[in-house]
């Protein structure tokens, strides 16, 4: 499986959690993904890849101040990139911000986030990361990916280390990284400048991990 990864989130791309009633004082949340694709590569094949959506994951997780998790899951909508000569030429994800998922099962935080508290689904469905740049870090045997995230209508830049793997069909990507929520203006329970009442609001910083799959 000649795979590919791709995405920060890939947005690129979800955030959350809120003070809901699963304060079950979960710690670490993002779980370890099966990797079914062992043997890491440096030397990616050209051609065009498409993101398997099936068999692609992205996690997320955001926590109370206080240290209360709430991760979850969104799919991959659609995604594609090339490769020519071994580097990336051009790449998009799509992320369906409809599809959002609380592994605790809290319906009413699911609802919280895809209102307009969070990410107002209604209007702005879509989450989507321009990949532009791909590059081998020699010292890790990892690659440095480079691309715009856009949710809400609002793009900044963002950078993350992939370990890539090369399979018989195509590529495998994992890959896990932060965001600041409030700088695609997703404010609600922001608790900067509130250290006195951070029982009661979120991390604006949200992780995510993904594990993303593409076929030549």
């Amino acid at each position: 499986m000649n795979k590919f990864i791709i995405l920060p989130l890939l947005g690129l791309f979800v955030l959350t959690g809120c003070s809901y009633s699963a304060d079950k004082g979960n710690e670490s949340s993002l779980e370890t993904i099966n990797e079914p694709i062992v043997v890491q590569t440096t030397n990616i094949a050209d051609g065009l890849y498409q993101v398997d959506t099936e068999a692609s994951v992205v996690r997320w997780d955001n926590s109370k101040i206080t240290g209360v998790n709430h991760p979850g899951t969104v799919d991959v909508k659609t995604g594609s990139f090339e490769i020519k000569e071994g580097k990336l030429a051009n790449g998009e994800v799509i992320i369906d911000m409809t599809t959002v998922k609380s592994d605790e099962k809290l319906d009413d935080l699911v609802v919280h986030l895809l209102g307009e508290d969070f990410f107002s689904v209604d209007t702005y469905p879509e989450s989507k990361i321009v990949l532009k740049k791909m590059e081998l870090d020699e010292n890790t045997g990892k690659y440095m990916v480079e691309g715009d995230l856009t949710i809400k209508d609002v793009t900044n830049p963002i950078s993350f280390p992939a370990s890539v793997a090369q399979g018989v069909e195509g590529l495998g990507i994992v890959a896990e990284f932060e965001i600041d929520r409030t700088e695609w203006n997703v404010l609600w329970g922001s608790g900067k400048g509130l250290d006195n009442l951070k029982d009661k609001y979120l991390r604006d910083e949200i992780r995510y991990k993904l594990n993303i799959i593409a076929n030549i």
